[in-house]
């Protein structure tokens, strides 16, 4: 509540309630670039315009939380400057693909978003073999390659052929 006073008349004066809102934390990702195309481990950065009444900021792709940094871990920067905080994203766990990354401040809520691209090679995972030691043919290996989206005869629409020399 403020109470304001006349300075001509000390006996006139009248009261009202004040709410202060902060406003939220402005949030700008400086990396990756909008539109980038990510593969492998890539770093996330972002700029807050303001740490006041923020508590953390979480960070997720396709709106998973990949990381959550508490803001006692970011740096309080000079006055008139934003505040920095990054995170790691492994994008393997993104489907290849159009992916949104965005940037989110809790307590202060201010959230930034942009759209990339994730594009991992597919890997070939020997999943299970057998055969004896020594035997030079006959050996059979069940694979699995990630992120298959069609089937169309062979493994995931590959057709697989596995060489395997038992003397390496």
């Amino acid at each position: 509540t403020v109470t304001a006073t006349s300075q001509a008349d000390a006996s006139k004066f009248g009261q009202a309630a004040v709410t202060i809102t902060q406003p939220a934390s402005v949030v700008g990702i400086t990396a990756p670039a909008a539109a980038a195309t990510l593969s492998g481990s890539v770093t996330v950065s972002a700029t807050l315009s303001s740490l006041a009444a923020v508590t953390g900021v979480v960070f997720a792709i396709n709106g998973t939380t990949f990381a959550t940094v508490p803001v006692s871990a970011i740096t309080v920067p000079p006055a008139g400057t934003a505040a920095t905080v990054s995170a790691q994203l492994n994008t393997v766990v993104a489907s290849n693909g159009v992916a949104n990354i965005s940037v989110t401040t809790q307590g202060n809520v201010g959230t930034l978003s942009e759209s990339v691209t994730v594009s991992n090679p597919r890997t070939v995972y020997v999943a299970n073999a057998t055969g004896v030691a020594g035997v030079t043919d006959g050996v059979t290996a069940k694979v699995m390659l990630n992120d298959v989206t069609s089937a169309t005869g062979g493994v995931g629409g590959f057709n697989v052929t596995l060489n395997w020399d038992p003397t390496k």
